[in-house]
């Protein structure tokens, strides 16, 4: 009996030691349930380090798939099966993580970064930088131009009176955007000429009183209404009402009222690369249309405030509040054809040339007494039955201009060019052509011109924080570079 108690005491013991590894083993493998009943992560915290993990059993795991995803140690507690030794874990086995997930920041439009370029931003010029912009204050702008004549310069011929001109130009245009159609234009014009020519503040139509005198400008707004034609965005049409208000000393001056009429502006774009190229981009086009009408005390320019004593056809003198001679200009019809081409996504090209064709009053029909008592009738208008010529109520003005514009970040945009401004018929009474002598690109009075344009809504949003850290904010449209090759600086109407 010794002898067969000893041999069962044998066989326990090596029974004993054939499933301690697979107790092990299974433990390690999820089988055994765990005395804590928490599922735990598949991936440590992110501020929690990781627990310390025992030695391995010296029986080697089942393999597992790679593209398998790890499965908590109790799979049980999530309604899974758990792995066996000859088995890999279920592909489709999602795992909660506790590790904080960091949100991508929100992509913010930038120039010059092309798609697939390996960075979040896709905008790569200007135009599509207006186009995503939401701000309701976008394309707003303040300008500072400077402006200095050929013949201060000395080049070209010398003219015949030496007549320096030096201007500065200050011009803040704000627009609000009440949807991604419609919205409202503003215009507010500050000059100042540091040089004492007859031409003085321009804008203001004519000579300063005082010396280096400060002339505002008139007000202009403008309710636009925008439509594109295609998703690409390629081709626009932009229509709407335009008012001037008598702010100036010279509109005041001239008794007018009340400025009126409507503009009309085709753009198309005709892409030359796609948008990852650095050079080239596109050429662009554009057709503009704008009509006028004053309206005014009398058809001369008058001035209640203002009388003088004048002399008629019979020798009398008498007081008059008129300015000019002149009759004021009762309709005048601009007309612009534009053509551009994007060099690189920051420095643009473009050449302007723009007809201004304006119909004066006609002057009353009246009869001058003559030594004798008879009295001459002087015809407002060519007469061809009396074989008399009248007044000449139509003025033409030709205007050329070329421009280079840099945008050397989203908030600021440098300018530099050149335009000649002048009457269709020359001082010698011929048409003007592309050639010869009386040309439309030169005369005395065409000036150079520099300008620091200020983007204010890409200001404000960089101020504000807006937008994610370290990218470009959103650029104000350059779309109103139109109110910038449209300074009407040369004329008044």
């Amino acid at each position: 009996m010794l002898g067969a108690a000893v041999a069962r005491i044998r066989l326990g013991c090596l029974a004993w030691s054939l499933a301690l590894p697979w107790t092990a083993f299974a433990a390690q493998e999820g089988a055994i349930p765990h005395g804590d009943d928490s599922v735990q992560d598949a991936a440590p915290s992110a501020t929690t380090p990781p627990a310390s993990v025992p030695p391995p059993a010296p029986v080697a795991p089942a393999p597992t798939s790679p593209e398998s995803p790890a499965v908590p140690p109790d799979s049980r507690q999530e309604g899974f099966l758990a792995p066996t030794a000859d088995a890999s874990p279920p592909s489709s086995v999602v795992v909660p993580s506790t590790t904080p997930t960091l949100e991508a920041p929100p992509v913010t439009p930038r120039v010059g970064v092309a798609p697939g370029s390996g960075s979040p931003h896709a905008v790569t010029n200007l135009e599509e930088v207006r186009k995503a912009s939401k701000n309701p204050f976008r394309a707003s702008i303040l300008v500072f131009d400077q402006s200095i004549s050929t013949q201060t310069l000395g080049i070209g011929n010398t003219p015949q009176t030496y007549m320096p001109f030096y201007q500065w130009w200050f011009s803040l245009r704000p627009r609000y955007w009440f949807t991604d159609h419609i919205y409202l234009a503003a215009r507010f014009d500050l000059y100042k000429e540091f040089t004492n020519s007859s031409e003085g503040n321009e804008a203001s139509s004519g000579p300063a009183t005082d010396y280096r005198e400060d002339d505002f400008g008139d007000l202009w707004t403008t309710l636009v209404y925008e439509q594109w034609f295609d998703k690409a965005k390629t081709r626009k049409l932009s229509v709407g009402p335009r008012f001037l208000w008598p702010v100036s000393k010279a509109s005041q001056g001239e008794g007018i009222y009340l400025q009126a009429g409507a503009i009309a502006t085709y753009y198309q774009k005709v892409p030359i690369h796609d948008a990852s190229a650095p050079f080239w981009d596109d050429v662009h086009f554009r057709l503009f249309a704008w009509y006028n009408h004053p309206f005014s005390r009398a058809t001369t320019p008058t001035n209640s405030g203002f009388m003088y004593v004048r002399e008629n056809t019979d020798d009398q003198s008498f007081l008059s509040d008129q300015l000019a001679g002149t009759t004021l200009t009762e309709h005048q019809l601009l007309l612009n054809a534009e053509a551009g081409l994007q060099v690189t996504p920051r420095v643009d090209v473009s050449l302007d040339l723009y007809d201004i064709n304006q119909w004066h009053y006609s002057p009353t029909s009246t009869c001058v007494t003559i030594e004798g008592g008879q009295c001459v009738p002087v015809p407002s208008t060519e007469s061809a039955a009396s074989g008399q010529v009248g007044d000449q109520q139509f003025v033409q003005l030709l205007w050329f201009l070329v421009e280079v514009n840099w945008d050397v970040f989203d908030q600021l945009s440098l300018g530099m060019g050149y335009y000649n401004l002048q009457n269709e018929l020359s001082s010698l009474g011929e048409h003007r052509a592309l050639f010869g002598a009386n040309n439309i690109w030169w005369s005395p009075d065409a000036r150079f011109f520099f300008d620091i344009t200020a983007n204010l809504d890409a200001i404000y949003d960089s101020v504000a924080h807006r937008g994610s850290a370290g990218a470009s904010m959103k650029k104000a449209a350059q779309q109103a570079r139109e109110e910038n090759l449209l300074n009407l600086s040369g004329m008044h109407f």
